[in-house]
């Protein structure tokens, strides 16, 4: 009999996974069959995704359905923290198979004009320098690794960016930019690394139903406009994007490097 878990007995790395993508991202990871390193600056879920909260962190969710999983704290600005979590996780597993680039943050409402030094900067130094560290270190220990299969994989990197690293919006100029650049760390590395058997793609989401844009969808004409903007109907599940993690990090993307898979109800085709 074979098994049919994808990701089976991988070790894998989710930043941001306290709450939203994720905390979806682990779960799907360790249904799975992956051992997963859930790393945030706290275990406990944002307190605006009420029923995330009440399941606890992840880490423990994970666990109480027979998965493995650990809690590392990691601020993922911080070089000496990415390369910490890095070691913790081989001392603990062994080795890193997948490295899932998803801590982020949103940033302000307001044309260039009126946008902050400081929000430019911190939304770059989260959305941007974090997915740039995650890429240097985790390959870094990738390339120690021997291949795992007659394909020659080392590793994967599953980098979180968005439909605004592919097109552009009014009035969220850091969020946009960063994504951006999330774009070009994804084609760049994965050239860098493909003769080493390391993937590197990219989830591309639209507006998504998380914890992250919960006070914009509070207004139920924003909510109706956000909707009316995807042929399909609805807005993104946490579901649609955790299903394409677990592809881009299994053996069906074993010809896939330097992609970004578009995850968005048909928005930016219109």
């Amino acid at each position: 009999m074979t098994n049919d878990k994808r990701l089976l007995n991988r070790v894998a790395i989710v930043t941001g996974a306290s709450s939203g993508v994720g905390r979806s991202i682990s779960l799907a990871y360790s249904y799975q069959g992956a051992k997963v390193v859930c790393a945030d600056l706290r275990p406990e879920p944002r307190a605006e995704a009420a029923g995330e909260v009440e399941e606890g962190p992840t880490h423990e969710v994970i666990t109480k359905k027979g998965g493995e999983a650990i809690f590392v704290r990691c601020d993922v600005t911080k070089s000496a923290d990415i390369q910490s979590l890095i070691k913790e996780v081989v001392a603990k597993f062994g080795r890193l198979d997948i490295m899932v680039n998803n801590a982020g943050v949103a940033c302000p409402l307001v044309p260039v004009n009126d946008t902050s030094d400081d929000d430019f900067d911190h939304v770059m130094s989260i959305n941007c320098r974090g997915v740039f560290l995650g890429c240097k270190y985790a390959s870094q220990q990738m390339l120690t690794q021997e291949k795992l299969n007659e394909n020659g994989d080392r590793g994967w990197i599953v980098n979180v960016a968005s439909t605004f690293a592919l097109i552009g919006m009014g009035n969220i100029l850091p969020y946009v930019t960063s994504k951006h650049a999330v774009a070009g760390i994804t084609k760049v590395a994965a050239l860098d690394l493909a003769p080493h058997g390391i993937h590197v793609n990219a989830i591309c989401p639209s507006w998504t139903e998380t914890a992250l844009v919960s006070a914009p969808l509070q207004s139920e004409p924003l909510k109706q406009l956000l909707t009316s903007m995807h042929p399909w109907g609805r807005l993104g599940k946490l579901t649609d994007l955790s299903g394409a993690a677990v592809l881009l990090a299994s053996d069906d993307a074993a010809f896939m490097t330097g992609a970004f898979l578009v995850i968005d109800g048909g928005s930016i085709v219109q």
